[in-house]
């Protein structure tokens, strides 16, 4: 299960900056030409960018199997380039048809991907029971995802209209260099910041601490992660028109924001209020302490549901370089909190609780600045 769970945010990771960020740009595209030249740019994008991690891999492969004798735990990952490439195709395409209105087909092909990956996960469970066996089946559900929205997105260009010629892919490029340079970089220090905790957790108090943790977070972005993607996705386009055209953007990001933080307020004030209870309930007992970092990392969760609006609206308000620098303190903090928490006495539940602190200001900060952004832009 490590080296899936490894696997699978490998590639997460990698399909959002193989494309180089710039199908967060589709929205913003001014023309149907300009749009369909940020997919092939994010096409090019992730053609590289699959190619250099295959390189990457197979130099670690023969490095570690030289000096080390390790070359075998890289044998799990050998559909790491693969996985990337289909993940970050599946992400440019997505945003065209989100774009282009077609929610029924990114919803398909969204549940498909959930379907094919529990088949293929129990069939490859039952017949091998191996993680290359499990991460094959990952790797076979993204192809499933991909098939669907590749014939979904050639159905949607066929009805482009293309006036006048397509910009180059290098004009496209430099108009939304933004994404580039800071929104890449911000994907890949989000990445760290969320792992970090683990790891520090697991070296100065334990594996449990870190299995608490763990179970904590993987519960609670369950509320934020189905409503975040429903919602996020669909108002990115709107807002994005919203702000181009100077209309309307504050009033919507903010109905969206107090929309967000009443849907969230049922299950992560439970949580807050019941923590111990639940995960005591739920688990087990050997899992209250769970809870009790459940009870810390919810209002954490919970500001962050309520961001959803923001986040889409920032680039828009091209705030690239604002969330990036944000970013960067937050990761400074966070980093902080963890190194000096053991020095102070202080326990793990106390480290959570600050580390959930700073993850709630970062949240409220980043509305505050984009709603009076928002404001100045109409």
């Amino acid at each position: 299960m490590g080296a899936l769970s490894l696997f699978v945010s490998l590639t997460a990771l990698g399909g959002q900056i193989g494309t180089l960020s710039y199908h967060n740009a589709v929205p913003l595209a001014k023309s149907d030409g300009e749009m369909l030249a940020l997919v092939k740019l994010c096409q090019r994008g992730a053609q590289v960018f699959s190619l250099l991690s295959a390189m990457i891999l197979v130099f670690a492969f023969f490095f570690q199997g030289a000096f080390s004798g390790f070359s075998g735990r890289f044998q799990d990952y050998w559909a790491l380039p693969v996985a990337i490439y289909i993940i970050a195709e599946c992400n440019a395409s997505n945003a065209l048809l989100i774009v282009k209105g077609a929610f029924r087909a990114s919803s398909i092909a969204t549940v498909l991907q959930s379907l094919f990956n529990g088949f293929f996960s129990v069939l490859a469970g039952l017949a091998l029971g191996s993680a290359q066996a499990l991460i094959l089946a990952n790797v076979l559900s993204h192809v499933g995802r991909y098939y669907f929205l590749s014939k979904a997105k050639d159905g949607v260009c066929s009805a482009l209209a293309l006036d006048g010629e397509v910009p180059s892919l290098r004009s496209v490029a430099r108009e939304h260099k933004g994404f580039l340079l800071y929104r890449a970089p911000q994907e890949i220090i989000n990445a760290v910041a969320a792992n970090i905790p683990i790891l520090f957790l697991g070296y100065q108090y334990g594996v449990e601490a870190v299995g608490y943790y763990g179970l904590a977070m993987r519960v609670l972005a369950v509320p934020s992660t189905v409503i975040g993607q429903a919602v996020g996705p669909v108002f990115y386009p709107k807002i994005s028109k919203a702000i181009l055209e100077k209309r309307d953007a504050t009033r919507l990001i903010t109905t969206l924001t107090i929309a967000l933080g009443l849907a969230g307020s049922v299950p992560y004030g439970l949580i807050v209020i019941f923590g111990e209870s639940i995960f005591e309930f739920v688990f087990g007992p050997f899992w209250v302490q769970g809870g009790e970092y459940a009870r810390w990392l919810a209002l954490w969760c919970w500001c962050g549901l309520m961001n959803v609006a923001a986040m889409r609206a920032i680039p828009a308000l091209n705030l690239h370089k604002h969330f990036l620098f944000i970013e960067l303190i937050g990761l400074l903090l966070r980093v902080l909190v963890l190194l000096s928490g053991r020095t102070l006495g202080l326990t793990s539940v106390q480290i959570v609780a600050f580390l959930s602190g700073i993850g709630c200001l970062i949240n409220c900060f980043l509305i505050v600045l984009v709603l009076i952004c928002s404001r100045k832009a109409e």
